[in-house]
């Protein structure tokens, strides 16, 4: 009886020292392929940045399909919020349907077996105005939405009511999210 209790304390001690000195692994690279061909890539090129920097988000889209896609996109920098969990999210451009809105979207036409590359910006004062937290390391996510058809989105953009159009994009875009990137931001 005694052996075991010594060797429970022992196991708790030895597995509390591995996590004492264990490090979270900086992620600077993801990637996903969906069902459809579709291949995402999102990358950093730093893994450490100081405190008030920008970070600049990569990625890349690869059309291995045998058909067009069309990479939905905002004219305007995309929306980033902070999560429950403390993640860094680029939204995606596609929302709810709304009447009051006005169709605003950008489809990016990618050619089968094309790539199409960008890069993204969280301004710093996304993450510093957050009091809750301090950011020592930052988890970054993206979500991405595409089409295959928009043979019935013509004249959107000009129309005074778009709601149609926004129930287009809604009802048939493909979406994903794809993370965590994650960093170092030095004080």
């Amino acid at each position: 009886m005694k052996s075991a209790k010594i060797f429970i304390a022992f196991t708790f001690l030895l597995a509390f020292a591995v996590c004492v000195s264990a490090q979270d692994v900086k992620v600077s690279k993801v990637n996903a392929e969906t069902v459809d061909s579709i291949f995402f890539e999102m990358s950093v090129s730093q893994s450490k940045i100081k405190r008030g920097e920008d970070i600049r988000v990569k990625y890349a889209v690869t059309n291995k399909s045998n058909r067009n896609i069309y990479l939905i996109a905002e004219p305007f920098p995309p929306q980033v919020m902070i999560n429950e969990l403390w993640i860094l999210r680029i939204l995606s451009p596609v929302i709810y349907p709304d009447a009051h809105f006005q169709y605003k979207y950008d489809l990016i036409k990618i050619l089968p077996k094309k790539t199409y590359k960008k890069s993204l910006v969280i301004k710093a004062q996304t993450y510093l105005s957050d009091t809750k937290y301090g950011f020592e390391d930052a988890a970054i996510q993206a979500e991405f939405s595409y089409l295959f058809d928009i043979s019935n989105l013509n004249g959107c953009k000009e129309a005074e009511y778009s709601l149609p159009c926004l129930n287009e994009v809604y009802k048939n875009s493909r979406n994903l999210t794809i993370g965590n990137l994650v960093i170092d931001i030095e004080k």
